[in-house]
């Protein structure tokens, strides 16, 4: 259940997508590994990895998107 108290499917909590309006279905996936290719998000959830440093916002937290993407080699 989601802090607004909507209900979600077991299966979609710690699955990478953010289905409760404040991510918190992410947020505390300890231990949870990213698949191959995969970026993990700071505070939880997995990107494709060409995500990352991409100019859009994918991790509710913004780690994908920091100030250091700026100065990255393309």
């Amino acid at each position: 259940m989601c802090s607004d108290m909507k209900c979600i499917d077991a299966d979609k909590v710690c699955d990478g997508v953010f289905d409760c309006d404040k991510a918190e279905d992410e947020m505390s996936c300890a231990g949870q590994s990213c698949k191959e290719g995969e970026y993990q998000c700071t505070k939880g959830g997995c990107i494709n990895g060409t995500s990352l440093c991409d100019g859009v916002i994918d991790c509710q937290d913004e780690s994908d998107e920091t100030p250091a993407c700026s100065k990255s080699c393309v």
